[in-house]
């Protein structure tokens, strides 16, 4: 019995912080509170381009961070390297653009404030002053 119980603790702190990598943020006037994994995938793949009002997503991503390797792999199911080249091959083909780039939270926070229709994550540490955080379902 006691075997069972610490291996539900153990699992318990390994799922929270595997949870607690990165948040998904968006403006806070936007009316989206979830999104499924794979409409995140679909956004950041650029096969998802609007939210359900019709407005355009702006998508961004925190490229120099540990946080963003570990929201690929987590949300949109590649690693650097696969996502750095689909983008080059979509603008290439002329297919689509790559999200914009941020270096810090900070600087993430501060642009989707300014912007309605961005979406992005942070790291999962970070204050998100009057951003909302996204549930993914």
């Amino acid at each position: 019995m006691k075997k069972i119980i610490l291996s539900i603790i153990i699992s318990s702190i390994f799922i929270l912080a595997f949870a607690q990598d990165f948040k998904i943020v968006v403006n806070k006037t936007n009316s989206i509170s979830t999104l499924s994994k794979s409409d995140i995938k679909k956004i950041y793949t650029g096969k998802k381009k609007a939210w359900g009002n019709g407005s355009t997503i702006v998508p961004i991503v925190l490229k120099k961070s540990p946080v963003f390797g570990k929201f690929l792999k987590q949300a949109v199911h590649k690693n650097s390297s696969q996502f750095n080249s689909f983008w080059k091959r979509a603008v290439f083909t002329g297919t689509g653009n790559p999200p914009k780039e941020f270096n810090s939270d900070k600087d993430v926070i501060k642009f989707i404030s300014q912007n309605p229709h961005a979406i992005g994550f942070v790291s999962g540490n970070s204050k998100i002053g009057n951003l909302k955080e996204i549930t993914l379902k």
